[in-house]
Parts: C-alpha cells; sequence; structure tokens
C-alpha cells in the first residue's frame, strides 16, 4: 500500500468494521473502534491520543478500555515518568 490514501482509507474502513462487528456481538461500537485501532496500528497510545484520533470523548475510551480490559483483549501500559 504505497499511497497514503489507499492505506487511510483500508485503515478507517478497518476501524469501522471492527466497531460495526463489536456492536453486532453486543458491545459498544466505540470498543470496537478502539480494539480496531489498537490492532490495525499496533502501537502503545495515550487515552487522550484514542479521543482524539477517533474523535470521541475520553470517558468513551475509558470505558472501551476498561469493558476490553475485562474481556483479555487490551492491556493498560504505563511509560515511567508519564501519568
Amino acid at each position: 500500500m504505497s499511497d497514503p490514501k489507499t492505506y487511510d482509507a483500508v485503515r478507517a474502513d478497518f476501524i469501522e468494521k471492527s466497531g460495526l462487528i463489536s456492536q453486532a456481538e453486543g458491545l459498544p461500537r466505540i470498543a470496537g473502534r478502539v480494539f480496531g485501532m489498537l490492532i490495525f496500528d499496533g502501537d502503545m497510545i495515550s487515552f487522550g491520543e484514542l479521543a482524539t484520533r477517533l474523535q470521541v470523548s475520553r470517558a468513551s475510551i475509558s470505558t472501551s478500555i476498561r469493558i476490553l480490559e475485562e474481556r483479555g483483549l487490551v492491556k493498560r501500559m504505563t511509560k515511567a515518568g508519564e501519568r
């Protein structure tokens, strides 16, 4: 995927479809979008950055991460010296 527009479109589609799949399985759509983004990007990311990139509130991110943690799908990590 050398074309950045193609990459961005594929990424956005993957994240959105992850949200729709999770919603169909009884989870909040945003939890699926968070999970999809974490899978696609493969990087550690802060709550604030998740909220910014997905254009949702930090409260929604917090709730979604809690749900994903309870299901063993994500794990919170900390960087030394950061909150």
